[in-house]
């Protein structure tokens, strides 16, 4: 497995400039910002606010547990007082960024498909993609959807609908699910294919990402099917395993018989 990226970014937040408040905490966290973004900001910025026994008891209530534990051990330290300098910027290292808004780390509102295929008919139904990070099993997945009728010549935008709005830069683990409709046989009756994807993705920061569907078939004396997959933009795919079913199944039991294959 690839190695997590290291974060070489030091954090300057345009929602926070130097220390961070109280109200700008409550909305990192409603916002569902990455815990892990969180903490990497009060580690830089510490809080402008003092944490004795009562804020504390209503930060409990309100953040989670590490970035609870973020904020007072930043005030622990007793470095982020009213005259501590700013936090340290990187500065004349070639290629360095300086300072790094957290639209570095938001999380792109669609994804889009293109979806070829040298069949005579194929239209995708439905489209699914899951991103979840295979070091925190606890993260809740980036879901990106999209159900309707697609023509081949037209774009496929695939929305997030649920999951963090913002990310660490890393490795995920992905798992694309489509629900197809193609023509079989000599009558070219209709019919419908599940396929699902598990693949292991370099997620390298903001932007618009676009993944090309391409389905295959190679009508030899053999026919053998084939799906590929590519991406542009700031996610690159490592490793991939896919699998097909004929007729639909759901996303829960398509991965399901996937991982009994």
């Amino acid at each position: 497995m690839i190695q997590k990226t290291s974060l070489l970014l030091v954090f300057w937040s345009t929602l926070a400039i130097g220390q961070i408040t109280k109200e700008q905490l409550y909305e990192l966290v409603d916002k569902r910002v990455d815990t892990a973004v969180i903490v990497t900001m009060l580690e830089q910025n510490c809080v402008s606010f003092e944490t004795d026994g009562e804020t504390v008891v209503e930060l409990a209530s309100r953040v989670p547990s590490e970035v609870l534990k973020a904020v007072v051990d930043c005030q622990a330290e007793g470095t982020h007082g009213a005259n501590a300098p700013m936090p340290k910027m990187m500065v004349n290292q070639p290629g360095a960024i300086s300072r790094v808004s957290m639209d570095a780390f938001r999380v792109h509102q669609f994804i889009e498909f293109q979806i070829e295929s040298n069949k005579s008919s194929f239209k995708a139904l439905e489209i699914e993609l899951r991103l979840s990070d295979p070091d925190r099993p606890g993260m809740e997945p980036i879901v990106f959807g999209y159900k309707g009728q697609s023509n081949e010549e037209e774009p496929i935008r695939c929305y997030r609908s649920s999951g963090a709005e913002f990310v660490e830069p890393g490795t995920y683990t992905a798992y694309l699910y489509v629900v197809s409709e193609r023509n079989k046989g000599l009558l070219a009756r209709k019919s419908l294919r599940t396929d699902i994807h598990k693949m292991m993705v370099e997620y390298q920061g903001s932007g618009p990402i676009s993944v090309a569907y391409n389905s295959k078939e190679d009508r030899t004396f053999k026919s053998k099917k084939a799906i590929e997959v590519t991406t542009s933009g700031p996610m690159v795919i490592h490793s991939e395993e896919q699998a097909g079913f004929d007729g639909l199944k759901s996303f829960e039991e398509v991965t399901r018989l996937f991982q009994e294959q």
